[in-house]
């Protein structure tokens, strides 16, 4: 029988499930900037929605499609069969715990651990289903994914699949002992827990982040594969840098604007273009108020960028109006106002066809290159429990972010962003930059 996971009522369509969940785990797979854990983000797409599978759920879905009176019925718990199916293949492991906890919580995070009675998530749902209920659907599983891999040019052998994602945690694991060991001396990188919590908040970002995708593209009769190519991106990072190249040869030859200042502004701009072939992760640029921060800082990320083909570019300010005055002069700088995205909740769209296309964008910051946002945002981003927030993780991956005014970061957060910060430069590929006028101790990042 054919099993299904959406309706589209305008041409009165069905969805296969296996489609579904092989355009989420391939979707999850491409987007994920951390190697070792693409195949860990590959199966929970595939089976995030096995749980559909289950005749009781097949049910519900026809009612929900045919009954005008099923509005605001109770949802049916379709999630907690993938996860059992996925730790069924590779018990115990490191692996099946990330998996199945994305699975558990591709529709909402909950508490690993219930405050009430003390019991793990896993616990709970285990109580559950049955071994043989769990067997039978993973029988389903395992043949509807094999048509769904034939389909798409694959091989999805889901116990073969789980064994080489476990062998690749396990190497992700080793790595980031090895690395606490090395950096232990220098102290603040804190514990393999914290930062295998963090791989687990990047699946969680995948996941929903390409079911709401692919969700929405059905139902709306569109592509899901809406993130920038990278050919595109090379050629947007050539342009955007070229334009800000002819604009600093224009400020310089002005013979007007020749003075000391301006002298000491090309030269921290050019030290800043030079750095950009090293190959550090983590740099800071301290520099006087009026010294020509942001677009030295904008030429070392747009050179990086190029040289290093980085998917996003990222300005992080504290201050509104700061980041509204370095945005304007951002988009100048590169010469397309398509390219930057700014984001924070004072933004006010013109009209009801900007509004949409300005909701897209925020929801995943995947579609634009330049993000420009506030310090709120991005904590947000890397430490806010709702989905909203969770979607946008994963794009922090290799990226160039900039952190712009870090002395008037809260104090209180400090120790998470140090941790945070070395997480997304040792383990997601991404270069960070500390940028201020008053440079703060941060030795511990």
């Amino acid at each position: 029988m054919d099993y299904y996971s959406h309706y589209r009522e305008q041409d009165d369509s069905y969805q296969l499930n296996r489609e579904h969940q092989q355009t989420v785990g391939e979707l999850c797979e491409r987007n994920c900037g951390i190697p070792l854990l693409e195949k860990t983000a590959y199966i929970t797409g595939l089976t995030h929605d096995a749980g559909k599978y289950a005749e009781e759920w097949q049910k519900y879905f026809w009612k929900s499609c045919r009954e005008d009176t099923w509005a605001g019925r109770e949802k049916l718990d379709h999630s907690t069969l993938g996860g059992l199916i996925v730790e069924s293949y590779e018990p115990g492991s490191i692996f099946a715990d990330l998996a199945r906890t994305a699975i558990y919580m591709h529709h909402g995070t909950a508490d690993c651990v219930s405050v009430e009675d003390k019991t793990s998530l896993a616990e709970r749902r285990r109580k559950k289903y049955t071994k043989e209920e769990i067997a039978a659907l993973r029988r389903i599983c395992e043949e509807e994914t094999v048509k769904s891999g034939r389909e798409s040019g694959r091989e999805n052998d889901l116990p073969e699949l789980c064994r080489a994602a476990r062998a690749d945690v396990m190497k992700l694991a080793e790595y980031l002992n090895q690395m606490l060991k090395t950096k232990e001396k220098s102290g603040g990188y804190g514990s393999v827990q914290f930062y295998l919590g963090m791989c687990e908040r990047m699946l969680l970002s995948l996941l929903g982040d390409a079911d709401v995708t692919d969700t929405v593209a059905f139902v709306q009769n569109e592509d899901a594969q809406r993130r920038l190519a990278d050919e595109e991106l090379h050629r947007i990072w050539k342009e955007a840098l070229s334009h800000l190249e002819l604009k600093l040869q224009n400020m310089k030859t002005d013979q007007k604007a020749a003075s000391p200042l301006n002298s000491m502004r090309e030269e921290i701009s050019e030290r800043c273009r030079e750095a950009a072939y090293q190959k550090a992760s983590r740099y800071r640029l301290a520099v006087p108020t009026g010294a020509g921060k942001t677009l030295s800082s904008l030429r070392f990320a747009l050179t990086k960028a190029a040289e290093c083909g980085m998917r996003h570019i990222f300005y992080v300010a504290p201050f509104r109006s700061i980041l509204e005055q370095n945005t304007a002069d951002m988009i100048d700088a590169v010469g397309n106002e398509k390219w930057v995205l700014e984001h924070h909740g004072e933004v006010v769209p013109e009209d009801e066809e900007e509004s949409l296309r300005y909701e897209r964008l925020i929801e995943n910051w995947d579609e634009v290159p330049i993000v420009a946002t506030t310090a709120v945002q991005f904590f947000h981003t890397l430490f806010k429990e709702k989905k909203r927030n969770l979607r946008r993780f994963h794009a922090l991956c290799n990226s160039v972010i900039i952190l712009d005014e870090v002395q008037a970061f809260p104090q209180k957060v400090m120790a998470l962003f140090n941790l945070s910060v070395n997480f997304l430069t040792e383990v997601c590929g991404s270069v960070v930059v500390l940028c201020t006028a008053t440079q703060p101790l941060t030795e511990a990042v």
